[in-house]
């Protein structure tokens, strides 16, 4: 099992690993719980982005003493594809994922008239009844802004791939691919934040694009 955050400049933050004998409810509870515990700590409220496997919901809902409760959003890709079993349109489904996006209510509200005037009765139907979790998957009501414009698993999957065929490796050898890989990624890291010090000064690549776009529209 792996858990996985994104840092300021958009980039994959390896942040715990272990061996489990399955995935479980006892496993992710028992991964979870560790993660929460001796690697988040108490100090700040953590959002959680995953489909809606339900040994992951389990154990996002379980309370820890002097913890705050975990922020469990939606993976946008996953939402979409429950969508699609509904309604087998892609310009339907890019049209779901327009809605998800939209950081603004009025915004949200104008989406999704034009959505529901696309839908098959299945498909209205389905989105009536995820209406109520809004908050889980529609940015424009991500209260708190927990989920900081992430709306998909894309990065946790991106480093399952580097992992993919060394699960057959016997735990030794998953153990040391595991240091090494996450060494030479850090070193690597480090590297260029380093440069971007020097080039950028205290802000990031991701930060000091997003301040230029955001001069660029206020003129």
């Amino acid at each position: 099992m792996m858990a996985a955050a994104v840092d300021p400049e958009n980039q994959i933050v390896p942040l715990a690993f272990a061996l489990a004998e399955g995935e479980n409810n006892d496993s992710r509870s028992w991964f979870m719980r560790l993660l929460r515990v001796h690697v988040l700590g108490p100090s700040r409220t953590i959002c959680l982005i995953s489909d809606h496997h339900i040994e992951i919901l389990n154990a996002a809902g379980e309370h820890i003493d002097g913890h705050p409760p975990l922020v469990h959003c939606w993976c946008m890709r996953h939402f979409a594809a429950n969508f699609w079993r509904c309604q087998r349109k892609k310009e339907v489904a890019d049209k779901l994922k327009e809605l998800c996006n939209k950081r603004m209510e009025h915004e949200f509200k104008e989406t999704m008239v034009e959505l529901q005037k696309m839908l098959n009765r299945a498909g209205k139907a389905w989105l009536d009844q995820q209406m109520e979790n809004k908050a889980k998957w529609a940015l424009a009501y991500d209260e708190g802004g927990f989920r900081y414009g992430i709306m998909t698993t894309n990065s946790s999957k991106s480093f399952n791939r580097v992992f993919k065929d060394v699960r057959s490796l016997p735990v030794s050898g998953i153990v040391e691919f595991s240091c090494k890989k996450c060494n030479e990624y850090f070193v690597t890291r480090y590297g260029l934040a380093l440069r971007n010090e020097e080039e950028l000064e205290i802000w990031g690549k991701a930060a000091h694009e997003y301040l230029q776009e955001a001069e660029e529209l206020s003129k």
